[in-house]
């Protein structure tokens, strides 16, 4: 989904063995080193029709994470210095052990390669989630519950212009028409846009170094 006009990107579907399948599209495709960053946002990642046990499940999670307080939740990250060193890779259960100072760390980390500064990955990253919350302010078709944001970026780049920062919107297993929530606009959903922009907001500080 791209964030500016949110719309669904369609890649087509290919019949095989007369089988009708999705073709998925591969965001990686095309980087030499793509570093890759999945958060999960919305303050709960559950919604109130579902079965109980799944309820309790989420908001359990939810409540012990940073999802409940900061309104995203890493979920993973892939990322190397410019020089293909210094391998990083983390999964969900890493993302469920922070804390907002671990979360900060790892959002840091992961802009910087070596060679751009924070500002040069973060910068771009803002630009497309200040854009997708705009969007949500407004939108009233639906509401998306444990749905993600990924953020790629270029590893070997060595300015920013080589660094093609993009910001994708994933995972839309858990969205609904709005009108079988509260309708109007995603509050869930926009509460953790907001809360990721903050916290990158702090990652690159008031100078945005």
């Amino acid at each position: 989904m791209q964030v500016g006009t949110l719309h669904l990107q369609d890649v087509g579907t290919r019949t095989v063995e007369g089988r009708r399948y999705l073709i998925l599209e591969d965001l990686a495709a095309g980087y030499r080193l793509p570093c890759v960053l999945d958060a999960k946002v919305g303050l709960q990642t559950w919604y109130p029709w579902g079965p109980q046990a799944l309820i309790s499940k989420y908001r359990l999670k939810d409540d012990s994470t940073t999802q409940a307080t900061l309104g995203f939740r890493l979920c993973g990250v892939k990322a190397a210095l410019a020089d293909g060193s210094g391998d990083w890779r983390e999964d969900r259960h890493w993302g469920k052990r922070l804390d907002k100072a671990g979360a900060l760390a790892a959002l840091k980390r992961f802009s910087d390669n070596g060679i751009l500064a924070p500002r040069d990955v973060v910068g771009p990253v803002l630009a497309e989630l200040q854009s997708m919350a705009a969007v949500f302010r407004t939108q009233t078709s639906y509401h998306l519950f444990s749905a993600s944001v990924l953020l790629l970026y270029e590893g070997a780049a060595r300015c920013a212009a080589e660094a093609r920062v993009a910001v994708r919107l994933i995972d839309f297993a858990h969205a609904f028409p709005a009108g079988m929530h509260e309708g109007g606009p995603d509050a869930n959903f926009l509460a953790g846009l907001e809360g990721l922009i903050a916290a990158l907001e702090e990652v690159v500080g008031p100078a945005g170094v």
